[in-house]
């Protein structure tokens, strides 16, 4: 069975890849452990965009932990996972993953079918001819035993944060890049940073947050006297089907 973490030839830590629970657009499975180095101290984790979940794979436990989505798919798939569902099934062909594309099945297994098996794993078209046939067999079991005591909740990222904030917290956030259009489903790309910076500093927790290096967002959060600091990562750009093809800088930023 794959462990839940991959480690390149160079054995270099910051290269650790995460398995995340759902392969999913603009996840950071190959950036996760450079995030969580700059997690401060805390004791309630709360990542109310859990999206794959790869930082939260990346990280070790925290007293109390909470992840949440808008997305009912992402919320679907995490709790049946910790309930201890297990899919194994084949999708042979595009025209069978049309079909469940159509169906909109809310079964678990259904979902991450419709997820893995489709184009750039966004769930709404197939793929191309030769992905086929796609194997699914989901999840690992390392991957579902980390959810144990988990809370998972389905909503705004804002109402999640609020409900959980405080002193001890720590809030990360992965919001849709800036630029990106029908990307993430319905409601998710219509996080702007502006709002995301409001919110963060409405928190009496810490807050972390990814984003791509853009001026919009460094006129956002980078200035100074902005609450925050900033920090480059360097992103592996992944092509469909040529692995990597070059690397972009992402930002962390930490509200001070």
């Amino acid at each position: 069975m794959t462990s839940e973490v991959e480690q390149t030839p160079e054995k270099d830590p910051r290269t650790r890849v995460v398995r995340p629970l759902i392969g999913r657009l603009g996840g950071k499975s190959r950036v996760a452990f450079q995030i969580v180095d700059y997690f401060p101290p805390h004791k309630t984790y709360v990542e109310p965009m859990i999206g794959g979940g790869s930082v939260l794979y990346a990280k070790s436990r925290s007293e109390k932990e909470v992840v949440g989505d808008l997305d009912p798919r992402v919320v679907t798939l995490f709790k049946a996972a910790q309930q201890g569902t297990h899919c194994e099934d084949t999708v042979t062909s595009q025209e069978e993953e049309r079909q469940l594309v159509a169906e909109k099945s809310e079964d678990a297994c259904d979902v991450y079918k419709t997820i893995k098996c489709s184009f750039a794993k966004k769930g709404f078209h197939p793929g191309r001819p030769g992905d086929y046939p796609c194997i699914v067999d989901w999840p690992l079991a390392e991957q579902a035993n980390r959810l144990d005591g988990v809370v998972v909740e389905h909503g705004d990222y804002r109402a999640t944060m609020k409900k959980y904030d405080g002193p001890n917290t720590l809030h990360y956030l992965d919001p849709p890049y800036v630029g990106t259009r029908n990307e993430y489903g319905p409601g998710l790309d219509n996080v702007k940073p502006e709002e995301v910076k409001e919110t963060a500093l409405s928190m009496r927790g810490k807050v972390v947050i990814s984003y791509n290096d853009v001026p919009r967002v460094r006129e956002t959060f980078c200035l100074p006297n902005s609450g925050f600091q900033c920090h480059e990562i360097e992103q592996v750009i992944l092509g469909t089907s040529k692995g990597a093809i070059g690397k972009r800088k992402d930002l962390v930023i930490i509200k001070d």
